[in-house]
């Protein structure tokens, strides 16, 4: 049997409540007193009409009247005493009914509720008749459950802490979020608000298309859902009888904005020169401010530039300040002073400036002149390719060391640059000379008769090899460059004489003269020398066959060697 929670003559509170995101939020309690609706003649019948949603036959809370049920009374000979419609509680009642059989007739809309507890109503919504027997006589218990036939829309709104897109344990539902169900043209038929829980429900929802719009609460983000667009609206859903849709949807919370308090600068001031680049090193206080973003402005951006990271640029001489500013309106400052640019050299000169012959043992000093005369830094560097053959000093002083050659490199701060070969030989004091893949020795032959013009007297000729003096030479140096070649036998040098022989220049040997014809350039060249006129520019060459004491010792047309007649072993004697 049904059971009512409220019997005649108490008192009915009809306690409605709507269960929006889950809560019971007490409406307006309509107190229906009985006794007072009785105080008319004659008996009366009625109860209450209501939501019976868990189907149990009791209202229990949360479970509210429905207004507008037409309930019809009927005489036992089918006349019609009268209908009346459920208030805005669930209740109705027939009053002042005389003695006599009645039926009553409920009528339930078939696409919103069916019937699910009744008590003196069967299931087609009929009464058996029922009697009246006058005044007093109240049958206050013709109450019916009924069940919605419309859909419903709702769930959890709830703070997803993890991110993950579904409600986990110990996360908490928001309370206060504003729900908006809406319907295919637009227009907002209901709004609810999601309880402690996070709980909301829209009810009564009738057949069609709907869509729901979220309201986020203040401190929170929400970053979209299976059910929610991060335009906060839902897809639409089509409602057809009864439904419970489930919408869920998880926001975040947002980080409690940290203010910036003050800026910190690195560098006290910036000394650059013009040209100078670099990066000022700041930041915000206290070191988790929610926006750390900074700007950069140089006062005078003639001086120096800045850009939005902060990279400045020197531009020219004078002083200025950069201020540093905060989003919320922090500043701080450096100042810059920017000093004259570096004069970087433009061009570079030496002396000497080309190949130099040096005995070992000698020295020479390297003279570098840097240019522009205000050069920033006018230093250069001295570097010597083989040591072994001369050293240089940080002064630019050469010292020969050994035979061979060695290039001397002179170099600027901005690495302009100039070379010269040295030479060094073992040429002072006596030696023996040797024509290459030859035994015979240079040498002086009296009375020979070398050529066909004629018998000369100390012309130079190859002779092979003998401890003679007239085979021994001596070489004097005389500006490191050029050597005079004096032969020990008679003391006599070689000469060039620029007299024409059949073969070549002609080439004596003469007592000492100031003429050029006594210098010779001594060349290290293919593992031996070549023996090069000062005055003639040309080179010593042998020529064999020439007479019967030996080959003769010429000076011939060119000076760069061609064969091997033309380079001579350079020995000590």
């Amino acid at each position: 049997m049904m059971k009512k929670k409220s019997t005649k003559n108490s008192i009915y509170y009809g306690i409605l409540s709507a269960t929006l995101l889950g809560s019971s939020l007490p409406m307006l309690a309509t107190q229906v007193h009985a006794e007072e609706k009785t105080k008319a003649l004659g008996g009366s019948v009625g109860d209450l009409v209501w939501e019976d949603s868990n189907q149990n036959g009791i209202q229990d809370a949360g479970e509210k009247g429905i207004e507008g049920i037409t309930i019809e009374l009927y005489r036992a000979d089918g006349s019609k005493v009268g209908e009346q419609k459920t208030d805005q509680n669930g209740f109705y009642q027939f009053n002042a009914l005389q003695e006599g059989d009645y039926f009553a007739h409920i009528v339930i809309p078939q696409d919103q509720y069916k019937m699910v507890s009744t008590k003196r109503f069967g299931w087609d919504g009929w009464t058996d008749y029922f009697h009246i027997k006058g005044d007093g006589d109240n049958k206050l218990d013709a109450d019916v459950g009924l069940l919605s036939q419309k859909g419903k829309i709702g769930e959890t709104i709830w703070e997803d802490t993890n991110q993950n897109g579904k409600q986990d344990d110990g996360e908490p539902g928001i309370s206060g979020v504003t729900l908006e169900l809406y319907n295919m043209d637009g227009k907002k038929v209901q709004a609810v608000t999601t309880d402690k829980q996070g709980h909301y429900q829209f009810t009564n929802i009738s057949n069609g298309y709907y869509y729901v719009k979220l309201q986020i609460p203040e401190g929170y983000d929400f970053l979209g859902s299976p059910n929610f667009g991060t335009d906060k609206l839902s897809n639409y859903i089509l409602m057809e009888g009864k439904q419970n849709n489930e919408l869920n949807a998880g926001f975040i919370k947002k980080n409690k904005e940290v203010s910036v308090e003050s800026i910190k600068i690195a560098q006290d001031k910036i000394d650059p020169t013009e040209g100078q680049t670099g990066t000022i090193q700041a930041s915000v206080q206290p070191e988790n401010a929610t926006n750390k973003n900074l700007t950069y402005v140089s006062k005078d951006p003639n001086v120096v530039t800045v850009d939005k990271d902060g990279n400045w640029k020197a531009v020219k001489e004078g002083s200025t300040i950069i201020t540093v500013t905060s989003t919320n309106g922090k500043t701080a400052e450096i100042s810059v002073t920017v000093k004259k640019g570096a004069v970087a050299p433009t061009s570079l000169s030496i002396t000497p400036n080309g190949d130099t012959y040096k005995g070992i043992g000698e020295s020479l000093h390297v003279q570098a002149t840097v240019l522009p005369a205000n050069t920033t830094n006018n230093t250069v560097t001295y570097t010597s390719s083989n040591p072994s053959v001369a050293t240089i000093d940080s002064s630019g002083n050469i010292y020969v060391r050994g035979a061979g050659q060695t290039l001397i490199t002179v170099k600027t701060s901005n690495n302009l640059s100039k070379s010269f070969y040295v030479y060094g030989a073992e040429f002072n004091g006596m030696r023996q000379v040797s024509v290459k893949h030859s035994g015979q020795q240079l040498a002086i032959n009296n009375g020979a008769n070398i050529t066909t013009i004629g018998t000369p007297s100390n012309h130079l000729v190859q002779k092979s090899y003998s401890s003679s003096d007239n085979q021994k030479w001596e070489f004097q140096s005389t500006d490191g460059r050029y050597y005079k070649i004096r032969n020990k036998g008679n003391g006599q040098y070689i000469t060039a004489t620029g007299t024409t022989i059949e073969t070549g220049t002609q080439i004596l040997v003469q007592y000492e003269s100031n003429s050029s014809d006594q210098l010779w350039q001594i060349i290290p060249t293919q593992g031996s020398y070549v023996i090069k006129s000062a005055s003639r520019g040309t080179i010593m060459d042998v020529a064999y066959g020439r007479q019967d004491s030996g080959a003769i010792v010429h000076l011939f047309t060119g000076w760069e060697p061609r064969w091997d007649n033309e380079l001579f072993y350079i020995n000590r004697a």
